[in-house]
């Protein structure tokens, strides 16, 4: 289950059990978790995202260290390898997991069902600015390569696609961070 903390000053207990019940939904979990789920077949938008259950004191830069975030970034790598083999659809689907290193606990599994919708989110990412009225995005691309500098290791068929860096702004905050992006090589059918 996903839980904010809400006592965020007090250590994390036990951070191996977190870890373990990851590793075991990322095992598995996720199938089960999706198996009742008979609207993906009519899902109406481009899209469907399923958040890892863990609690946000695990990856919170007080409480966490590289190696947790690291464990963390490849449990999710895994329930996408598993959502990968495990899911049978009958609509087009790309399965793709959204790494946020500064902020793992907005990382995310996305079923992608519109390849167009893919391609426009996903790296590389130009320069770019979004404005509303209360909101600025501005995206860059960047250097760096996650998937190297945390030794994570990627599914059978997926493949890194790169990252950008995002800098949002409204009216309460700024946050700035990376998002990064590991998917299926291609799209694929089930007859």
């Amino acid at each position: 289950m996903r839980r904010l903390d809400v006592h965020p000053l007090k250590k994390l207990r036990n951070p191996a059990r977190h870890l373990r019940s990851l590793r075991r939904w990322a095992e598995g979990g996720v199938l089960t978790h999706l198996a009742g789920r008979r609207q993906l077949e009519e899902w109406p938008d481009d899209y469907a995202l399923l958040r890892p259950p863990f609690t946000s004191k695990l990856v919170a830069p007080r409480h966490t260290t590289p190696d947790i975030c690291r464990a963390v970034a490849q449990s999710l790598l895994d329930a996408a390898g598993a959502l990968s083999a495990g899911l049978k659809l009958e609509r087009p689907v790309r399965v793709t997991c959204r790494l946020e290193p500064e902020y793992l606990w907005d990382s995310t599994l996305y079923l992608i069902f519109d390849d167009a919708y893919f391609q426009v989110s996903a790296p590389p990412q130009p320069f770019a600015t979004t404005t509303t009225e209360n909101y600025e995005a501005t995206t860059a691309p960047v250097d760096i390569d996650l998937v190297a500098d945390w030794a994570l290791t990627l599914p059978d068929g997926f493949a890194d696609f790169g990252g950008y860096r995002m800098i949002e702004k409204t009216v309460d905050f700024t946050r700035a961070g990376h998002h990064w992006f590991i998917a299926e090589r291609v799209q694929r059918s089930h007859p």
